[in-house]
């Protein structure tokens, strides 16, 4: 499977230290390699390193516009490193090409709490549930909620999808 399968493998097995150099040989060995990036990109996101991530993933979105996976991957790199407003406008934008991805729409809501926009994030976390999102009690305990805690939309929008 060459270098980027074998760093899959390892990384699906929690083997993040070995298989970092096999990633990292496979996207030198081919810059152009959107799959190579995107196992080196999984990998730093194990390993904690969300700006190697996100690096590999916005030359992944260079490469492949059109991957709808790279983009959703590429914001979620974006809110992790506090970049939210770059995120939401990337979660945004794919969703106006897949509207129906029900995990999209939970981290948009996820931004747009973190940015204090809690009518735009019940909104968000509301479409999230009506197309699949299932987990209210993670969506309770969720950091990136804190803002909308208060509200009392947010705990009757949780009461409800836990019916």
């Amino acid at each position: 499977p060459g270098r980027a399968g074998l760093a899959q493998v390892l990384g699906a097995r929690g083997e993040f230290d070995a298989a970092r150099p096999h990633a990292e040989a496979a996207v030198e060995g081919d810059p152009g390699n959107v799959s190579a990036r995107l196992s080196r990109a999984w990998i730093a996101r194990e390993a904690g390193d969300h700006a190697a991530a996100e690096a590999d993933l916005a030359v992944a979105v260079a490469l492949s516009p059109a991957v709808a996976v790279l983009r959703f991957e590429h914001g979620y790199e974006l809110l992790c490193l506090g970049r939210i407003e770059e995120g939401v406008a990337t979660y945004r934008e794919q969703l106006s090409r897949e509207p129906g991805h029900a995990l999209g729409h939970y981290n948009l809501a996820c931004g747009l709490s973190r940015l204090g926009r809690c009518d735009e994030a019940l909104w968000a976390l509301g479409r999230a549930f009506a197309l699949g999102f299932k987990d209210a009690e993670f969506a309770r305990k969720d950091p990136d909620f804190e803002g909308l805690r208060s509200e009392s939309a947010f705990e009757e929008l949780l009461r409800r999808q836990q019916r």
